[in-house]
């Protein structure tokens, strides 16, 4: 039977390489189409407890990881120069596109009981820049009798103040948080260059901003260094160029039919989906080896092409046919277990 197989595929080869390139041009089109996930990497199932509890908390507080953290430590906070510096940046990235609210040092407010309206009132600390020292005075005497403010804005004993910046929810898990996160840290690093001050980053914004950007820099590195890996291995086995060249055709062939089917099938690229490309093509390196030696072999024998090529597909075509599907249960193994945090839980509420 899979001799026949074998014949049919040789007696349609050029309908079958016409077939397979309109196939690969499709899926070069889709894979180009295919997006980058810009939220955090889904672990749990979606009925772990955790989860739920999490997403319930998303629906009626909102999106928790909007606030980026910029902060630096300096005994000369409070000096004219360095404070209408911060004053300036905290405008700046108040006016960006895409922010919500920033709360600073030269940002604050004071919160005023108003008992003829009965309600509370919040009161910009500073109108205006400052102009003189004495203003700047007048601020830190004020923000050092508002003790909300001391250990979360700023710090008295260590000299150390942030600016939090809030972005806008619509924005957060799309491709213009990594714009407005790089432009804030553009500004922010001309600023710490301008002061000779080392200017920290943190928040989830910024955290999956570097994150996203460290997944697409190792998936090229990884495919690169597997393409090159894989085709020094098989030059030095076979000391021929062909057997290099078709071989990684396949592999590529592989790699874009692997991200065309994740564009196909809606997936995006994460930190896990980023290791498909590498995977396929180490995967799809050993079974060329197997098919080009098992060639080679026939071909020695008795010097007749389309003889070898039938025996090659027959019999080492099933051969790599049933190890892949060995490794494919593997990864399907991933699909169908449960978390050990959410078993855990489950036997905790029993």
């Amino acid at each position: 039977m899979l001799e026949k197989l074998a014949r049919i595929i040789l007696r349609n080869r050029l309908a079958m390489i016409i077939g397979l390139a309109v196939i690969t041009i499709a899926m070069v089109v889709l894979s180009f189409r295919v997006k980058l996930s810009y939220e955090t990497a889904k672990i749990l199932p979606d009925d772990d407890s955790t989860l739920v509890a999490y997403n319930n908390f998303k629906q009626k507080f909102g999106e928790d990881g909007s606030v980026m953290i910029i902060g630096f430590q300096s005994p000369d906070l409070f000096k004219l120069n360095l404070f209408n510096s911060w004053y300036d940046l905290t405008q700046e990235v108040k006016k960006m596109e895409g922010i919500q609210e920033v709360v600073s040092t030269a940002r604050s407010f004071n919160v005023l009981r108003n008992d003829s309206l009965q309600r509370l009132d919040f009161k910009p600390i500073l109108t205006s820049k400052p102009q003189t020292q004495a203003e700047v005075d007048s601020v830190k005497a004020l923000l050092y009798t508002l003790p909300f403010y001391d250990g979360l804005l700023f710090n008295k004993a260590t000299n150390v103040t942030v600016m939090a910046i809030t972005l806008d929810q619509a924005k957060i898990n799309t491709k213009s948080r990594i714009e407005i996160v790089q432009h804030i840290k553009e500004m922010g690093d001309k600023f710490a260059a301008e002061n000779n001050l080392t200017l920290h980053y943190s928040g989830l914004p910024y955290i999956r901003t570097a994150i996203t950007a460290k997944v697409v820099a190792e998936m090229k590195l990884f495919l690169i260094l597997a393409l090159v890996i894989t085709a020094c291995i098989l030059l030095f086995f076979f000391r021929s160029l062909y057997p290099v060249l078709f071989p990684m055709i396949v592999v590529m062939m592989g790699v874009i039919w692997s991200l065309g089917t994740l564009s196909l099938l809606g997936f995006k690229i994460t930190i896990l989906t980023s290791l498909i490309p590498p995977l396929i093509i180490i995967i799809g390196v050993p079974n060329c080896i197997l098919l080009l030696i098992k060639y080679q072999q026939e071909f020695a024998k008795h010097g007749n092409q389309a003889r070898a090529l039938t025996r090659t597909i027959s019999k080492i075509g099933v051969t790599t046919f049933f190890a892949n599907l060995n490794t494919a249960t593997g990864f399907f193994v991933f699909r169908t277990a449960k978390s050990f945090r959410s078993s855990e839980l489950q036997q905790q509420s029993m």
